[in-house]
């Protein structure tokens, strides 16, 4: 059965043909972010008795092209700490965005600390409602993260300054 973080491609009669990452995964969903849309995702319901897909989806087939390489969703996201997390609706409407502060990655929790203090834990199955879909961005780079404004910022902006 596909996990979270895998590349797959499901064939069904109510999509036809999916592709693309799964990027939650419990024991009643599988959503994939499809591979031409970086901002809505693909609900496919299972049957939480059996794991299994509900039979109205008529899935046909799964093919899954790429094992994940971690099973932390934090990991997966490819996101580092003061860039910009871009949240949207799993129908792709925007919900808004935060400055990610830290990233929480060991055996027993999966998560992002976001500069304003907000947990954000994936508990190794993703991103949850209302937060679907999530999509790393960089941040400006003439504008530091305002939990991040440490002596280090201020020593490059100096290093450039003599140069002018």
């Amino acid at each position: 059965m596909p996990e979270l973080g895998d590349w797959v491609t499901i064939m069904s009669d109510a999509y036809k043909t999916t592709s693309g990452r799964i990027i939650y995964r419990d024991g009643a969903l599988i959503r994939i972010r499809p591979t031409q849309s970086s901002n809505t995702g693909v609900d496919f319901p299972l049957d939480p008795e059996t794991g299994l897909f509900q039979e109205a989806l008529g899935v046909q087939e799964i093919l899954i092209h790429e094992k994940r390489k971690t099973p932390h969703f934090s990991l997966q996201l490819s996101v580092v700490e003061g860039e910009i997390l871009e949240i949207f609706s799993v129908e792709g409407t925007p919900i808004g965005e935060a400055t990610v502060a830290r990233i929480v990655a060991t055996d027993t929790d999966d998560g992002i600390v976001l500069a304003d203090g907000t947990e954000l834990n994936f508990q190794f199955i993703g991103s949850a409602s209302p937060n679907d879909i999530l999509r790393p961005r960089a941040a400006p780079e003439n504008v530091a993260p305002p939990e991040n404004n440490s002596s280090s910022n201020a020593e490059s902006v100096d290093e450039k300054e003599p140069e002018n």
